[in-house]
Order: C-alpha cells, then sequence, then structure tokens
C-alpha cells in the first residue's frame, strides 16, 4: 500500500472517529507503521504484518481509546510493541506516559521509535507489573488485551490514588471476568464505573473499554 493511501486510511479513519489529525502527525504515525513492519522482520513485535492492517488493528484501534483518557500522567500495562501508548502519547503531547513490558525486545522497539519519533513525553520501562515502583501516583492506567481483570488489579502495585481510572480494552464485553471481580475480594477495592463500546473504523470485530476506580 502507497503512503498516500495509507496517510488517506489514517484520515478517513481519524475523522470517523471525531479525531483531528493534522498532516504532520499522519506522516508520523505512517512512520510508525514503517518501523513496526521493518523491525518484525528481525524480531516478533506483531502477528500484523500488512501496513493497512497495522492502521486498523494497531493505531486506529488504539486512538479509540483517546477520548477517554484521564489526567497527566498515563501508565500502559503490557504495552507489547507500543499500543495503545505510543499513539496516545503522539496526540498527547502534554501528557507523560509511561509504557510497561517483560519483554525486553518489544522496550527496545519502543525506546528507538521514541527517538525516531522525538516523544519526549514518552518513557519504555522493562519491568513486570508487580515490581513496578514509581513516586507519583498515575491518572490513568491503560491495558490492552492484557490479561485478566482480576489478575490485573491483583498484580498492580500501589501506584494509583483515589483519582485513577483504569482503561482495560477488550473484545467482547467480559461478563464472566466483571461477574467473578463483583464476586472476589478485589470488589471491596475496586468498583465498575462503566463499560463503553469502542468504535473503530476498518474493524468488525466487538472493542469495549472496562473503567474502573478505586473505592474510596
Amino acid at each position: 500500500m502507497s503512503k498516500s493511501a495509507l496517510k488517506t486510511l489514517l484520515q478517513n479513519g481519524c475523522q470517523q472517529m471525531d479525531i483531528e489529525l493534522s498532516d504532520g502527525k499522519a506522516e508520523q504515525f505512517i512512520q510508525l507503521t514503517e518501523l513496526l513492519i521493518r523491525w518484525n522482520k528481525k524480531i516478533n513485535l506483531t502477528s500484523i504484518t500488512k501496513p493497512d492492517e497495522v492502521v486498523n488493528k494497531h493505531i486506529l484501534d488504539s486512538l479509540s481509546l483517546l477520548q477517554h483518557v484521564h489526567g497527566r500522567n498515563l501508565l500502559d500495562v503490557g504495552t507489547g510493541a507500543g499500543f495503545p501508548g505510543v499513539p496516545l502519547a503522539m496526540m498527547l503531547p502534554d501528557v507523560e506516559f509511561t509504557l510497561l513490558d517483560s519483554n525486553h525486545k518489544k522496550i527496545t522497539f519502543i525506546m528507538h521509535v521514541v527517538a525516531k519519533l522525538g516523544l519526549n513525553n514518552l518513557k519504555a520501562t522493562h519491568s513486570r507489573i508487580q515490581d513496578l515502583k514509581t513516586e507519583m501516583p498515575f491518572s490513568s492506567i491503560t491495558a490492552r488485551a492484557f490479561a485478566d481483570l482480576n489478575d490485573l488489579l491483583k498484580w498492580l502495585p500501589n501506584v494509583y490514588d483515589s483519582n485513577t481510572k483504569i482503561l482495560a480494552m477488550k473484545g467482547k464485553m467480559p461478563e464472566s471476568e466483571i461477574e467473578s471481580l463483583r464476586e472476589g475480594v478485589l470488589s471491596s477495592q475496586w468498583t465498575v464505573l462503566a463499560i463503553e463500546p469502542l468504535h473503530v473504523p476498518g474493524l468488525e470485530a466487538e472493542r469495549c473499554v472496562v473503567k474502573l476506580v478505586p473505592i474510596n
């Protein structure tokens, strides 16, 4: 697919999601797509290898969360090759992003992306979630198809406060996870604020975000 066709795909997708995408940002996303495909030939970053699918299944999917981001600093747990963290950081330069993954090769790729795209608001951290330490609580914590909600909350260290929102991106409504959460011991610590559909242009699969907040 040509760069102009990719740019059109990006712009049309963002337009459908009411996201304003400048030409400069579109060029950056094309560069991100090219970097991902190039690195993926050497190390296993993603099973998605076609440029148009990278745009639809990674970039636009990540940007569907844009309107839900809360506060000035965000932790992306189990970020993998940098999704949704990298696209969100590209669109929100005033928000500080920490992208966390236990796979060193994927963190190395993200660090390369940061250098190439000049993403000064993004820090890539090689760590397990259980071992993460921070001086300041995060305003938002994102997790994209990372783990069962109960495991996510169980593993999450003390990196949040009463104002933190967890944004867990899922496919279909995770009814069994929600039910288990409400019945488990974690129900005394967290509550489900909302479950909202995510509309991603070019994707037929169901997508939603589960929003959780601590119980004060």
